[in-house]
C-alpha cells in the first residue's frame, strides 16, 4: 500500500518536510562568505551538489527568508566569492549551531568560537578544522519558485586539502568522516562503507 500526495494540496512546509526526508543523504556545504564591507558569515546548506568537472562547478540552492536574500546569497552575489567547507562528523555541533538565525553583520564563526584560517585565492576565510576547502567564484545564478530560491553555481578556483585526508596525492575517502543531512533534525555518518559485488 502507498500514500499518494498532490503537492498542490500541501503547504510549503509539508512539501519541504517530505522532500528533505526522502532525498537523503545530502552532503552539507558549510559556506563562508564576506559582505562588501568585509563582515564574515558562515552558514550550512544541504541543497548542494556538483555540476561539472571541466570547469569544476558546484551548485547551492538558497531560499529567501521572508522575501529577503539570506546573508550567504547576498554576499555571494555582491562579492562573487565563497568557500565551501567540508563537514566531518566531529564538526556537527558547531556546524548545526551556525545554522541558527543570526542578525545581519554578525560573524557566526566568532560568536560560536569556530577557528578560521586565511583562504589561498579568495577573500572569505575557511574553517580551520575542515579537511577540504573548495574556494569558489560565482559562475552563474538562476532564480526559481514562488519564494525566490537562488540556484548559485560556483567555479572552484582552488582545492585546499589537508594532508590528513590525502594518500599518494589523492583524497582517500577512508580518511574522511563526512556528515550527511537527513530529514528533520537528523544527521548521519557513512559507516559502514560498502562496495558493490562484481
Amino acid at each position: 500500500m502507498y500514500t499518494s500526495l498532490d503537492p498542490a494540496e500541501l503547504s510549503p512546509r509539508e512539501i519541504y518536510r517530505f522532500m528533505t526526508s526522502c532525498i537523503v543523504p545530502r552532503p552539507i556545504a558549510w559556506v563562508s562568505t564576506e559582505d562588501a564591507q568585509g563582515s564574515a558569515n558562515l552558514a550550512p546548506f544541504s541543497f548542494y551538489t556538483l555540476v561539472s568537472t571541466v570547469p569544476p562547478l558546484v551548485a547551492l540552492s538558497i531560499s529567501a527568508a521572508q522575501e529577503q536574500d539570506k546573508d550567504t546569497a547576498a554576499n555571494i552575489l555582491s562579492t562573487k566569492e565563497f568557500v565551501i567547507n567540508f563537514v566531518t562528523v566531529a564538526l556537527m555541533d558547531k556546524m548545526h549551531a551556525s545554522s541558527a538565525r543570526f542578525a545581519a553583520g554578525i560573524d557566526e564563526a566568532a560568536a560560536l568560537g569556530i577557528e578560521m584560517m586565511p583562504s589561498q585565492v579568495v577573500r572569505p576565510r575557511s574553517v580551520a578544522a575542515s579537511p577540504v576547502h573548495l574556494e569558489c567564484v560565482l559562475a552563474d545564478c538562476l532564480e526559481f519558485g514562488r519564494f525566490k530560491t537562488r540556484l548559485i553555481v560556483g567555479e572552484v578556483v582552488n582545492f585546499h586539502l589537508s594532508d590528513q585526508c590525502m594518500q599518494d596525492g589523492k583524497i582517500d575517502g577512508r580518511l574522511l568522516d563526512p556528515l550527511c543531512r537527513l530529514g528533520g533534525q537528523w544527521y548521519a555518518g557513512l559507516q559502514p562503507r560498502m562496495q558493490p559485488f562484481t
